[in-house]
C-alpha cells in the first residue's frame, strides 16, 4: 500500500489547497486560483528537477566534440561498434539519457514517496523509454542544429549556431550504432519516429514528457506494490497538465497518445535491440507466481559541490587536529623507544588524552554540534571521543615506520619545535 507521505502528495496534485485561516483575496485585482497555483508550484518543481538532471549528468566534452565534427560532415568521428565488447558513442548517448532520467525522478518528490521496489520497476521501464523518446527527437529533427540541440541541450556551444551543421539521416547515424540487430526493419522504426516528432511536444517541455513517462505503466505488468495509486499519480498529472494551463499542445488526447506511442516504440526496441535480448537473460526471481527482472541499484552523481563541502570538511578537521600537540616531554618518549627506551606510565594515558582533546576540538567545529544543549554535547562527545581517538591510534599503528608515526601524531607546534630542533647547530 501507499504510505502516508504518497498519500499526501496525491492529495496535493488532486485537490485544492484548503486553508480557511488565509483572508479573502482582494477581489478588485486580478487572481488565479488555488488549482492553478497549485499546477504552476508543481510544474515548476518539475521543470526545476529536470533542469537539475540534465545540467548535473551531461555527455563528457570528447564525445559532445565527435558529435560536432559529425554534424559538420566528418562522418568517421562517431565511435561504432567494432567488436562484442565494444560501445558506439550512440549507445554512450542513450545510456547519459537514462540517467538524467534517473536523476530527474530522484527530484520529485511524489515518485520519492513511493516504495523503493516500486521506484526501481518504474525507472527499469522508463528511463529507457525516455532515452528512445530522445533518441526519435533527435533522428526526425528536422535540421542538423536541431538534431544537436536534442542530444547537447543547454551544452550546446553557441558557435554551432552560426555554422552550416548538416543534418544527418538516419542510416549514417545508426550505421555501426549497434542499437539494432541487422535484420530490423528500419523502415518502420522511421514511420515510429516521425509520428513521435509530430506528437512529441517542444524541446523546452520535455520535463512534461519525462514526469508522463515517469509515472507510466503502460502495458506491462510491473507487479507495483501501489499500482493503483501510481496510476492515480500519472492521470492527476496529465489532468494538471492537459486542464491547467492554456498550451495546445498540452491537451489531454495528444499527451495521451504520445505516451501510448512510447509504449510501441518502447517494443519495437525490445523486439529488435540486442541489449535487450542480453536482459532477458539477467538473474530473475519467481515472486508470487509471476516473473520479476532484478532491478539495478540506483546511483546518484557525485557533484562538483559535494567535492567542495568534503574538501571544506577535511580542511576543517585538519585545523582542530593540528590545533593539539603532544609536547616536547611526549615526544622525546617516543623518540627515546625507538631505541628501546621504555616508555613511562604516563605516556599512553597522556597520548590517549590529546587525541580525545583533538576530536573534541573537531566536534566543536561543526555548527551542528555547536547548536545542541550542553547536555546533548556531552552525551555525544563522551559516547564517541574515545572511538575517535582509538581509530587515531590504529591509524598510528598502521603506519610502516616510526618516522611516519611521529609525523602522524604531531601538531602545528610540535612540527614548529621539532623542525626547529633538527635545524639547530649541534653542539658538540
Amino acid at each position: 500500500m501507499l504510505d502516508m507521505a504518497t498519500a499526501t502528495t496525491m492529495s496535493n496534485l488532486c485537490n485544492p489547497l484548503q486553508d480557511e485561516t488565509r483572508p479573502l483575496p482582494n477581489t478588485s485585482a486580478p487572481i488565479i486560483s488555488q488549482q492553478q497555483s497549485q499546477n504552476l508550484n508543481f510544474v515548476q518543481q518539475v521543470l526545476e528537477a529536470y533542469s537539475y538532471a540534465v545540467s548535473t549528468v551531461t555527455l563528457d566534452k570528447d564525445m559532445e566534440s565527435r558529435l560536432a565534427r559529425f554534424h559538420l560532415g566528418d562522418t568517421s568521428a562517431l565511435e561504432r561498434v567494432q567488436g562484442s565488447n565494444s560501445t558506439s558513442d550512440l549507445s554512450r548517448v542513450m545510456k547519459v539519457s537514462e540517467e538524467q532520467f534517473r536523476v530527474f525522478a530522484a527530484q520529485v518528490h511524489s515518485f520519492k514517496a513511493l516504495s523503493p521496489g516500486d521506484q526501481l520497476r518504474l525507472l527499469k521501464l522508463n528511463a529507457p523509454t525516455y532515452a528512445q523518446y530522445i533518441l526519435a527527437r533527435y533522428l526526425s529533427a528536422p535540421d542538423g542544429a536541431a538534431q544537436l540541440h536534442w542530444l547537447l541541450g543547454q551544452d550546446m556551444p553557441e558557435i554551432l549556431l552560426t555554422l552550416s551543421v548538416s543534418r544527418t539521416a538516419r542510416a549514417t547515424v545508426m550505421s555501426g550504432s549497434g542499437l539494432f540487430r541487422p535484420s530490423t526493419d528500419l523502415v518502420a522504426y522511421d514511420n515510429l519516429t516521425a509520428q513521435v516528432a509530430h506528437l512529441g511536444l517542444a524541446q523546452g517541455k520535455t520535463a512534461m514528457v519525462a514526469a508522463l513517462l515517469l509515472f507510466s505503466q503502460g502495458d506491462d505488468n510491473l507487479g507495483l506494490d501501489s499500482a493503483a495509486d501510481v496510476q492515480k499519480l500519472y492521470d492527476c498529472l496529465l489532468s494538471e497538465l492537459s486542464d491547467g494551463f492554456p498550451d495546445a499542445t498540452l491537451n489531454k488526447e495528444r499527451l495521451e497518445k504520445l505516451v501510448d506511442l512510447m509504449v510501441v516504440v518502447r517494443q519495437f526496441h525490445r523486439e529488435n535491440c540486442p541489449l535487450e535480448e542480453e536482459e532477458k537473460d539477467s538473474p530473475q526471481e519467481v515472486q508470487n507466481s509471476r516473473i520479476v527482472t532484478m532491478p539495478k541499484e540506483l546511483e546518484m552523481p557525485y557533484t562538483s559541490e559535494e567535492e567542495a563541502w568534503l574538501k571544506l570538511q577535511l580542511a576543517n578537521f585538519e585545523q582542530a587536529y593540528q590545533e593539539v600537540s603532544f609536547g616536547e616531554d611526549l615526544i622525546n618518549e617516543f623518540i627515546m623507544f625507538s631505541y628501546d627506551v621504555p616508555l613511562s606510565r604516563h605516556f599512553i594515558p597522556s597520548e590517549i588524552a590529546a587525541f580525545v582533546e583533538r576530536m573534541r576540538r573537531v566536534l566543536a567545529a561543526h555548527s551542528e554540534f555547536s547548536s545542541l544543549s550542553d547536555n546533548d554535547q556531552t552525551e555525544v562527545f563522551q559516547e564517541n571521543a574515545h572511538k575517535a581517538a582509538a581509530l587515531c591510534a590504529i591509524k598510528a599503528e598502521a603506519h610502516d615506520t616510526g618516522a611516519e608515526q611521529l609525523q602522524f601524531c604531531l601538531g602545528a607546534e610540535d612540527r614548529r619545535d621539532h623542525a626547529e630542533r633538527l635545524s639547530s647547530p649541534q653542539v658538540s
